[in-house]
């Protein structure tokens, strides 16, 4: 799942690309997104244990799983990080990641129960239901027609963000400007 083009030890100038779940968020700056985030790899890196990434990109919530490309630095007080210069949220492809991932509070309205129960009532159709039908969120128990549409404008709303980001990407701006432009 985890691409990586040269050997984090000799802290190349190359770009390399990585994939992992946020663990703890260390540090956000909200005026210009400026984040110290500790990152469980997936892949070959998974041994290395967490590793520190750094950079300036919108905020996150511990279990989002992202796609990141920097590069290896090593600070003189910090030691070895991943200094990230473009950085892509991805969906979770299972059950028990999209549950993690509903779970950890990045959307509005949804923690560890509620996600328990939409992934109950919904299973592997979840992200689905979310992105095509949310008004079928009032099916969950313990969501009301009001609770549910808050979370749907959510879901909706952090969609967004990511669509956004992912098109300027692809036109090879850096998650910094595109922190600018969307917050602009």
């Amino acid at each position: 799942m985890m691409k990586n083009k040269t050997s984090p030890d000799a802290h190349s100038e190359d770009s390399n690309a990585l994939e992992g779940v946020v663990a703890i968020i260390t540090y956000y700056n909200e005026e210009n997104g400026y984040s110290v985030i500790q990152l469980e790899p997936y892949g070959a890196e998974e041994e290395r244990g967490l590793i520190t990434i750094t950079g300036n990109f919108p905020e996150l919530a511990p279990e989002e799983y992202i796609k990141i490309n920097g590069q290896w630095t090593s600070h003189p007080k910090h030691g070895e990080q991943f200094s990230v210069t473009q950085l892509e949220r991805i969906m979770p492809d299972t059950i028990d990641g999209v549950e993690r991932f509903l779970a950890s509070g990045l959307i509005k309205g949804i923690g560890p129960s509620i996600a328990h129960n939409i992934i109950e009532t919904f299973g592997d159709d979840t992200l689905r239901v979310l992105d095509e039908e949310p008004h079928r969120l009032k099916e969950v128990p313990d969501i009301g027609k009001k609770r549910a549409q808050t979370m749907a404008e959510a879901w909706r709303e952090h969609m967004h963000v990511r669509d956004i980001m992912v098109f300027l990407y692809q036109y090879g701006i850096t998650t910094n400007l595109a922190m600018k432009i969307y917050k602009q």
